[in-house]
């Protein structure tokens, strides 16, 4: 059994070309693969923030070190990685705006990539 993690970045929803791949991956794979378990993670509809200054704060930080102010600085990024690791399979869905990818999809990504995390 693996646990699949579908990534939708797309700011449409029913429009969204992207949006009907990742569904059309997942009811295949599902044909073939019944007993796996599916996680979906939104960064178009849903705002993932952008990092700031009090995420660099907190992650530059060891976690033995950080303060109930420091942790807050990256507690979604904690959750994202968590969730992130758990799976084994990753499916992104993502369209192309701007000849580049989603700034949800951008901002996912930085939460992610962490120095001794990841």
């Amino acid at each position: 059994m693996n646990k699949v993690l579908i990534i939708n970045s797309s700011v449409r929803n029913e429009k969204s070309h992207s949006r009907k791949l990742t569904q059309l991956f997942e009811e295949n794979w599902k044909a073939k693969n019944p007993s796996d378990i599916f996680t979906y993670r939104e960064v178009g509809l849903k705002q993932i923030p952008a990092i700031n200054e009090k995420w660099i704060a907190s992650a530059f930080v060891k976690p033995e070190n950080r303060t109930e102010e420091n942790q807050s600085g990256v507690e979604l990024s904690d959750k994202l990685i968590k969730e992130f690791k758990e799976h084994d399979i990753y499916i992104l869905g993502t369209p192309m705006y701007n000849w580049s990818i989603p700034s949800g999809l951008k901002s996912y990504i930085d939460q992610l990539m962490r120095i001794n995390e990841t």
